[in-house]
Order: C-alpha cells, then structure tokens, then sequence
C-alpha cells in the first residue's frame, strides 16, 4: 500500500518566471517503510516536505496522503502525522516535561492521561532522567530526540523528519537513528530529509535523489551503489552513498 504519492508535483516561490523549487518531482512512499529524500543544499527537499503537508499547494501536478489530499483534508491528515522540523522550536525555558505538556494541550482532544502519555513518550527518547530540567541546559541530541518525542504523542501512522540529526555529534546521531529504525519495526512511515550519507545509508529502504528540484536517481541503497561505475569511487574498493551522491549531483559547492 502506498502512504504518499508525489507525481509530477511543480511549484515555484511567488509565483515567478524562474527554475522551480519543484520541477516535476514524482516519487512513492510504501506504508512502513523509511523513505530518504536526499539532494543538495536548495534541492527542494524542504519544500516538498511543506507541500507533503498542505503549508504550500502546488502549481499542478498530484500529491496524496493515505489516498487524502494535503491541501483539503489537511485537518484529518494532522492528526495522523508527525513532523519535525530543522528547527526544533522548543520552549527553552520550560522543562522537557512541560513543552510535552504544552504540545498536549494546544494538539491533542484530550488532556485525558496526559501525563502518563508524557512520561511514556520521555522514558522512549530516554529524557525521563532530566524531565524536570530546563531545555535550554539540553545538548543538541537531547533536544532533537525531544522534538521528535513531541512528534510521537498523537501516535501519528507518518513522521517526516527534515534533518533530524543537524548539529548533533555521533553519539546523539546514532541514538536518533535507533528511534527511528524503532519507528518503522512498528509499522510507521517515516520519511528522512538528510544531507548525511551515512544517515540514509543506515536508515533508507528506498532514497529519491533530487537537484534543482526534479528526480536525479531512485532506488534502493544497494541499487544505487551498483548503477555507477569503479571511476567514481574515491579511495575505497567499493562505493560508497557519498560516490553515489557525487556522481549524480556534481562536486561544485552550493550556497
């Protein structure tokens, strides 16, 4: 079954003559599975995540959700997704307990057993130990497994994740990961924007590689890794995601 279908989707920022954030993008999601979106800085996949969730429409093309539109059953879409933005957007001077608590009352239908959802959801990201605690004394791992626990409190059947583990060291990154990993056992779809190949490489099922906002390359990762040739591979005997991201999307730095 297909949670996502993105086909052919066009979109350009106000509307102006121009290269489109969107050009044609066209991938599928499959129920329970990871999906990694990769491309370079300005590739368009954060926009494609803010079309997956109705906060653009697109110019043409067509975008499903659980055989839902984003755009008009956005509410009843919500209620099943959870997201995670690049910046966290947590409240630094409330505890981890009480952003929880906050997300609870503004979200849920119900303040019902809250608290227990809370402590639950905090024993998950392992914060339980500092639930009372500022966010603000928090490293950067903590504060993402936060938000991504705030994601987690409607039990959403979707979690799209933009850089999930931006500014986090290896240790908290790894840690991410597990989550993760943990979340697609359970059945969920989870969709991963990253610039971090050894992310995608441990975490995708299928990746979508994108550039100027159209599709690049797709497949699995080994799929990938065979479809380009031993001149491309830098040093190791074997390719690597980072050869494979290279070879399609160039060398040359980006803004």
């Amino acid at each position: 079954m297909k949670s996502i279908v993105f086909k052919n989707v066009y979109f350009t920022y106000d509307k102006k003559p121009g290269t489109p954030a969107t050009n044609g993008l066209t991938f599928e999601v499959n129920r329970g599975s990871v999906f990694g979106l990769l491309g370079p800085n300005g590739s368009g996949k954060t926009t494609a995540v803010k079309l997956l969730l109705g906060i653009l429409s697109p110019d043409s093309g067509f975008i499903s959700i659980a055989e839902l539109d984003p755009l008009r059953d956005w509410r009843k879409i919500r209620s099943f997704i959870g997201f995670v933005p690049q910046e966290t957007s947590l409240y630094p001077e409330l505890t981890g307990f009480q952003n929880l608590e906050f997300h609870c009352a503004m979200y849920l239908n119900t303040m019902k057993g809250f608290k227990d959802k809370v402590n639950t959801i905090l024993k998950l990201v392992d914060l339980h130990h500092r639930s009372r605690e500022k966010v603000r004394t928090y490293s950067g791992g903590m504060k993402r497994r936060l938000a991504i626990g705030r994601a987690l409190l409607h039990d959403p059947e979707i979690i799209i994740l933009d850089e999930p583990t931006l500014g986090v060291d290896v240790q908290g990154s790894h840690k991410i990961w597990e989550y993760i990993k943990g979340l697609a056992e359970k059945g969920k779809t989870v969709i991963v924007t990253t610039n971090v190949m050894s992310e995608a490489d441990f975490l995708c099922d299928n990746l979508l590689i994108i550039d100027n906002g159209t599709n690049i390359a797709m497949g699995t990762v080994d799929e990938l890794k065979s479809s380009i040739g031993k001149k491309e591979i830098i040093i190791r005997k074997k390719p690597s995601l980072d050869d494979v991201f290279l070879h399609y999307t160039g060398r040359n730095l980006r803004d």
